[in-house]
């Protein structure tokens, strides 16, 4: 569950398309090794108040200040300052939430329930290698529509409750809608948002949470084993996930440039999978020619290691589905 947020008014308002600061957010989420040109290539022309305000909106507030330690001489320390304390914040809630997760992972287990961390502190170990780098809200747990109910059995008796004290039929009537169950706990302080499904029944895709789970693979998170989504099933859900908010954070598409340096992904099953989903994965990019774009049109050939390619994933129309829980 993540609370609705707006764009500040002092971005929304400007044409941030092509800003220095946006540039320079973008340049900081490079992955290892990229080049990195910093700050100083903008002499100083950088306006941090809003640097920091476009990197708190994007949720990048955190990698932007890992990165930016390289060029601390050049950033004002009041923007440093404000960084930090955002990096600090992501740091403890997300060591927090991950101690939780594996106190819910490891009790559902005990119970015989298949269960994948989704999203949260899972994925920023998964894909940045470190707690500290991606910010989370939440807790989110894939588990088998068949096993839904045992789950959530299970959680109650861990002290969750559900947020919408709704009567059971029209709880019933949501989650075959809507395919997931916000809870949270009083003891923990802790938001779980329980999944039977990736999206809700009206986006038409119906991911096979059987097969996910199936195919899950492990996870090492504060030294205990978890389980994550596979790399290529990973790719779809993330691209389906973004493409349902349209993209309006860059940590989405952060979150895939990472997935797509960090993994050897088999892009045949990628294809194989998005048609059995029914959905449309677009790579959109200019095609650009020694810098400057090809006067032909033509697309250059995409190289995984090299470009990062913007997910679009569009559904297909289809007929709803009638087996959802």
């Amino acid at each position: 569950m993540t609370a609705a947020a707006s764009l500040p008014s002092s971005i929304s308002s400007s044409p941030i398309g092509g800003s220095r600061e946006l540039t320079l957010l973008l340049q900081l989420c490079a992955f290892p090794g990229e080049a990195q040109p910093g700050p100083h290539q903008f002499n100083g022309e950088i306006d941090w108040e809003q640097f920091c305000l476009l990197a708190s909106y994007h949720r990048l507030a955190p990698l932007a200040c890992y990165r930016l330690q390289q060029s601390s001489d050049l950033v004002p320390a009041q923007a440093l300052i404000r960084l930090r304390k955002s990096a600090r914040s992501t740091a403890q809630q997300n060591l927090r939430l991950a101690s939780e997760l594996i106190r819910v992972l490891q009790q559902l287990q005990a119970d015989g329930i298949r269960a994948v961390a989704y999203k949260g502190p899972a994925l920023s170990q998964l894909l940045y290698g470190d707690l500290s780098l991606r910010p989370s809200g939440d807790l989110d747990i894939l588990v088998s529509p068949a096993q839904f109910e045992t789950a959530r059995a299970a959680l109650t008796a861990l002290g969750y409750e559900t947020v919408m004290n709704l009567p059971p039929a029209q709880t019933q009537a949501w989650l075959r809608d809507e395919r997931m169950l916000d809870l949270s706990s009083s003891q923990t302080l802790a938001y779980l948002d329980l999944h039977c499904g990736i999206v809700p029944r009206r986006y038409c895709i119906d991911f096979q949470m059987d097969s996910l789970l199936e195919r899950s693979v492990p996870l090492s998170l504060a030294s205990q084993d978890v389980r994550s989504l596979a790399p290529e099933d990973l790719l779809l859900v993330l691209s389906v996930h973004g493409s349902k908010h349209g993209w309006e954070r860059l940590l989405w598409l952060a979150d895939i440039a990472r997935l797509l340096r960090a993994y050897a992904l088999d892009w045949d099953l990628v294809v194989v999978r998005a048609r059995g989903l029914r959905i449309r994965m677009q790579r959109r990019r200019a095609a650009r020619h020694n810098g400057r774009p090809r006067q032909d049109g033509a697309r250059p050939p995409f190289r995984g290691e090299h470009e990062v390619a913007r997910m679009d994933v569009a559904a297909i129309p289809q007929r709803p589905d009638t087996a959802v829980m």
